[in-house]
């Protein structure tokens, strides 16, 4: 036999026999279910993140806009996975889907409405992996009804992933003749926050603020 034939038959054995033992799934138990552990909890996020439609920024959302739920998907099943909310059984309380922040280089942002006196707004933050980094309540939370009470509730979210949350609120006393329009008062409950590149947020202390 050439002798050049045979240490490149050689050679390409053995580069077959390496490429193999890196290809190959673990061969220990606890490995092997570590791993289709990982790759399910993967395919579950994928699953889950494709289900949230890219948002445009700048954003302005307000309370009454979140209410019209036609048209959003439903979290449900394994989804819940990656929601810290006591509402596991989306048969009766719904989850839903409202967006993905764009620029999803580092980490995934999401919006999720989750039900209360009305369906509220939460961010929940990714790694690129799966791993949560970080959830909270988007707005301020100050909104309900009363006599002489009126409050608006809006959330901007900037191209730079700076947030601004406020309730614009008009309220006055009210006795056994009526509210007294004439005493009204507005404030504007208000806190911020940014989004790192990496996911990472946290909100400001909210600020009252008198008008």
């Amino acid at each position: 036999m050439n002798y050049r034939l045979f240490f490149i038959l050689c050679f390409l054995l053995l580069f077959s026999c390496n490429n193999d033992q890196h290809n190959t799934v673990p061969s220990d138990s606890s490995k092997i279910n570590t791993y289709q552990t990982e790759n399910s909890n993967l395919s579950d996020f994928r699953k889950f993140i494709s289900k949230f439609q890219v948002l445009s920024l700048p954003l302005t959302i307000s309370l009454p806009q979140l209410q019209n739920l036609d048209n959003l998907p439903l979290l449900y099943g394994n989804d819940t996975l990656f929601l810290n909310t006591q509402y596991k059984d989306t048969s009766l309380d719904k989850v839903f889907a409202y967006g993905l922040l764009p620029d999803t280089s580092q980490s995934f942002n999401v919006i999720c409405l989750v039900p209360a006196e009305n369906y509220v707004p939460y961010l929940v933050t990714f790694s690129k992996n799966g791993k949560k980094i970080n959830e909270d309540y988007l707005g301020v939370g100050q909104c309900g009804s009363d006599c002489c009470y009126t409050c608006t509730e809006i959330i901007k979210i900037n191209s730079d992933l700076s947030i601004y949350s406020a309730d614009s609120i008009r309220s006055c006393q009210c006795d056994s003749l009526g509210p007294q329009e004439s005493k009204m008062k507005r404030n504007v409950l208000f806190k911020t926050a940014k989004i790192s590149n990496d996911g990472k947020f946290s909100f400001s202390k909210v600020v009252d603020k008198k008008e």
